[in-house]
């Protein structure tokens, strides 16, 4: 799990403002009905959107999280990310 978050850049996606109907369904989505509850919660997890600069892979920004509040698991940190691609929060490129 390591190596893959090494290897994995996050960017937040600008939010624009929508005033169509289907904003429903894609707020729907970002709050994650359906979904099964998240692992990373509270401020860990908004202190990872804080280290979400472009620059950073996800596992330097798990190394900054862990050393504000203790350790925290890569895999919460990745799980993190990949929920918040899938809620179009963030897009996840990979380092080159």
């Amino acid at each position: 799990v390591d190596v893959e978050a090494s290897q994995l850049i996050p960017t937040l996606v600008p939010v624009a403002l929508d005033t169509s109907l289907s904003v429903v369904q894609r707020m729907r989505k970002a709050m994650g009905l359906n979904a099964p509850p998240a692992k990373l919660k509270g401020f860990k997890a908004a202190e990872c959107k804080m280290f979400c600069d472009g620059m950073r892979t996800i596992l330097d920004i798990r190394n900054a999280v862990s050393a504000e509040f203790g350790a925290v698991p890569v895999a919460d940190v990745l799980q993190h990310f990949r929920d918040l691609e899938q809620q179009g929060a963030v897009t996840i490129r990979r380092k080159k």
